[in-house]
């Protein structure tokens, strides 16, 4: 993210249906001043790669790889809500899977968390090859899903 493309940043991510697929609560209002700290925590890049993502030349959302254990990375996304149902999770999942495995040759295996509301996600996950392996310690709520490296 670029400190330009805020005003697209809050219009697609202040929004609390989008944040009730996401495991931090919603900051109601996402001010201007909190969208800088999310862009600048994002561009840190010590723990974290994180892209804007792109769809037709428009921001459309976010996709993060943290980096955990020294074989283990977590992906994490989110999309504007109006883009949602076009298939751009799906292509965003797959595609951030194989270029995070691609730039981390170390990876033995990339985590997620999903919602148990978040059916579309899931279904994301699924299609680019995460397994479901179960359900969160501290909230079972949130299903757990799994890539091997192959």
């Amino acid at each position: 993210w670029r400190e330009e493309a805020l005003g697209a940043y809050l219009g697609l991510l202040d929004d609390p249906l989008v944040w009730a697929h996401l495991p931090e609560p919603y900051p109601d209002p996402l001010t201007p001043d909190v969208a800088r700290d999310l862009i600048a925590i994002s561009n840190e890049g010590t723990h974290h790669e994180v892209l804007a993502v792109e769809a037709d030349g428009e921001l459309v959302g976010q996709a993060r790889l943290a980096f955990g254990p020294a074989d283990e990375g977590e992906v994490s996304y989110w999309l504007g809500q109006a883009h949602w149902g076009r298939g751009i999770g799906s292509a965003l999942v797959a595609l951030f899977t194989a270029r995070s495995l691609r730039r981390h040759p170390g990876l033995r295996a990339i985590v997620a968390r999903v919602h148990e509301g978040n059916g579309a996600s899931a279904r994301a996950l699924e299609k680019a090859g995460y397994l479901h392996v179960g359900q969160g310690p501290d909230d079972p709520s949130w299903l757990l899903y799994r890539r091997e490296r192959q």
